[in-house]
């Protein structure tokens, strides 16, 4: 997959943890901590981002087909994350 340069403002809180990663070797560049940052950061975000796709599915057939008189609990939209 290719890569495409755009810019973003973080705050100095995250320039710093970025220019630590290079003082302690953990990224070559400010560059790649960021890179490395973002990659992490979409890790841990996309167990809540399927969750949010299933509410939205749902929200959506709801208002397709109504709301069926029995209705998931939070179990059930909880079945598919494990």
């Amino acid at each position: 997959m290719g890569s495409k340069a755009v810019t973003v403002k973080v705050d100095e809180e995250t320039i710093r943890f970025a220019e630590e990663m290079v003082r302690l070797g953990l990224a070559k560049s400010r560059n790649q901590a960021f890179v490395r940052l973002i990659s992490l950061g979409m890790e841990k975000m996309a167990e809540e981002l399927e969750q949010r796709r299933k509410i939205r599915e749902m929200v959506e057939k709801f208002k397709k087909e109504g709301i069926p008189y029995v209705l998931p609990t939070a179990k059930d939209v909880e079945e598919g994350r494990t």
